[in-house]
């Protein structure tokens, strides 16, 4: 049996590592509902919150962490 986890983040980077699907609202309505690779690759992100946003490589691993600054 499958189970289904609802958490509201508002660290862009712990719903990147932790969510299997991220929806990002914008005033009370969903503007993309995806894979996190997905949402961070549409530019959604900075439309909404009118930032610019870039990826950088976080350690060893391989793995990727967004940088966000403003506008």
């Amino acid at each position: 049996m499958g189970k289904t986890i609802v958490m509201v983040l508002h660290d862009l980077n712990n719903a990147l590592s932790y969510s299997d699907k991220i929806c990002l609202m914008e005033k009370g309505r969903i503007a993309i509902y995806d894979t996190p690779q997905a949402v961070f690759n549409s530019r959604e992100i900075d439309r909404v919150f009118d930032i610019s946003s870039s990826q950088v490589a976080a350690g060893d691993e391989g793995s990727k962490q967004y940088v966000f600054t403003l506008k």
